[in-house]
């Protein structure tokens, strides 16, 4: 046989590598709401944990039926998105909600997903002045309250819009929920604050007015704020919003710092009234300052040098002119320190934060330098310390300052002082996996697992752990610091709600207590909390 084509009979029965099998998920896609059948539906298969690869689509037919064919084993989200709809992942109950994970073993054929797209809702409405003529131009701002960390509630902004020339205004893309809806004039006429205007009327008015911020159905103080409840697709017509026209005050004091010149005063506003803040127009070489068009109300004040030293904020309610306010700005105090990592690095992302947190939820983080050290300078007060950023896998294990445990009692911070910090963080620590149950011991896809921690330790953002359960019912936690904790599952909750202590406390009784330990695994099975 001549030597080349016993090369290729030999090379013939070389053993050859079998790809590996791949995976398919067919199902359909239904109205949330009325469970009709929705064509024309781009179906998203997202890998998790797939880098930048990109994610694997096909579109229902006229049936609303789906079928994907070609994808390799991993973990997946499955998210539907269609016009008049919101994006709505598999196994969502809320929008915005990450769904249920769905893990596809080398050849496995996933049949019968269903998701349910959210239809969204819309609010409409008519902006009035203060004698009921239409506004043109105004902002419209819809507010939901959220939690973001421990404490108390914020109210970001989930949707802003301008009216139209009749006053009107549109804002859809709404999920189901309550909110608060505010109105603003953009009119420089309309001004308050610095922005006012002064009035060279030949008669002017004693006392000055403004339309100021004003909420459904036309108030300025909170308190009087209505909520606005949008059902699932829901389209919520008729609200008007009339401007309140305001008498407008000054505040005038002296801000003082030990540090040097003041640079800022700021008038805070209300949370409910978004992120405005009235600034004094200027600081006098002594201090003196001045704002001018604050509507009557509470408020929080205070004075800030550069960087991070300011005054502790004073509540200030204004009936009408404030005179003679003396605020002082304290000094910062820096802290310096070091984080020791111990343990074995996964390799997961990095870098991380160390981040100072008040009980307003605000503070600076602290970038680590290559050889793990960090500095910044922190006002006078009481701030928890906690990773931030990419820090996947990890925890603080112990943090120091001297001989104060500063993880578990808090970093106090006095004036003028400086402060060392040694912090030891690891990628190790207890796993926690378990099953979500129903009343009859089922397996519940997509419900919330949350890990709490002790109450005494629960104004830590990191003392709160979530998951979503997968098609199994199935959840996992790792990387946890050792200690005590109750376990909390829910099918139908809003994101974060477990922040806020009164709601938590409701179900208090009804956490599994559950004992995680260093590097040991632990089952532990968990009942969903009925509603």
């Amino acid at each position: 046989m001549p030597l080349a084509s016993a090369i290729v009979l030999a090379l013939l029965f070389v053993p050859q590598e079998k790809p590996a099998a791949t995976c398919a998920i067919s199902g359909n896609v239904v109205d949330a709401g009325t469970g009709i059948p929705l064509r024309k539906v781009v179906l998203l298969a997202e890998l998790i944990d797939g880098g930048n690869a990109p994610a694997s689509s096909t579109t229902t037919d006229l049936k609303g039926n789906f079928e994907m064919a070609g994808l390799p084993a991993g973990n997946y989200r499955l998210k539907g998105v269609r016009n008049g709809y919101l994006s709505t992942y598999y196994g969502a109950r809320k929008s915005g909600a990450t769904g249920t994970t769905i893990k596809l073993e080398a050849g496995q054929e996933l049949r019968n997903v269903q998701i349910r797209l959210l239809p969204f809702g819309v609010i409409s409405g008519t902006v009035l002045d203060s004698d009921g003529e239409p506004v043109s131009g105004a902002e419209v701002t819809v507010m939901r309250r959220e939690y973001f960390r421990p404490g108390g509630p914020v109210f970001p902004s989930v949707a802003e819009t301008r009216t139209d020339d009749l006053g009107h205004y549109r804002i859809a893309n709404l999920p189901a929920g309550r909110y608060l809806v505010r109105a603003e004039p953009v009119n420089e006429g309309n001004a308050y604050g610095f922005r006012q205007p002064v009035d060279r009327s030949k008669n002017p008015p004693t006392q000055p007015t403004a339309l100021v911020p004003t909420l459904y159905p036309g108030v300025f103080d909170p308190a009087g704020a209505r909520l606005v409840e949008i059902a699932l697709g829901a389209r919520v017509a008729g609200i008007d919003i009339p401007l309140v026209r305001s008498p407008v005050y000054r505040v005038t004091g002296r801000a003082t710092s030990p540090a040097g010149q003041v640079r800022y005063v700021d008038l805070e506003f209300p949370e409910e009234l978004g992120t405005n803040r009235l600034s004094a127009r200027g600081i006098g070489p002594g201090g003196e300052f001045e704002i001018t068009g604050v509507p009557p109300g509470s408020y929080k004040i205070r004075a800030r040098v550069e960087p991070r030293q300011e005054s502790p904020a004073t509540t200030l309610r204004v009936n009408g002119n404030v005179e003679g306010m003396r605020l002082a700005a304290a000094t910062g105090s820096e802290v310096k320190g070091r984080v020791t990592i111990e343990g074995k690095d996964p390799g997961k992302p990095r870098p991380f934060y160390i981040h100072f947190t008040d009980n307003r939820g605000n503070g600076p983080a602290a970038e680590l330098s290559t050889d793990n050290a960090f500095q910044t300078t922190l006002p006078p007060g009481r701030y928890s310390v906690e990773l931030w950023g990419e820090r996947q896998g990890m925890h603080i294990q112990s943090a120091r300052s001297e001989s104060v445990d500063v993880f578990e009692d808090g970093l106090t911070v006095t004036e003028g002082s400086r402060i060392s910090l040694n912090l030891i963080v690891t990628f190790e620590g207890g796993q926690v996996d378990g099953v979500v149950l129903d009343k009859d011991d089922k397996p519940v896809p997509g419900a919330t697992v949350v890990l709490a921690a002790p109450l005494a330790r629960r104004n830590r953002n990191d003392s709160f752990h979530a998951y979503t359960s997968d098609q199994y019912g199935r959840f996992h936690f790792e990387s946890i610091r050792p200690g005590d904790y109750k376990l909390f599952a829910w099918d139908d909750v809003e994101n974060n709600d477990w922040f806020d202590p009164d709601f938590l406390k409701a179900f208090e009784d009804k956490g599994e207590p559950v004992t995680v330990t260093d590097n040991a695994q632990r089952s532990s099975g968990v009942h969903l909390i009925a509603p």
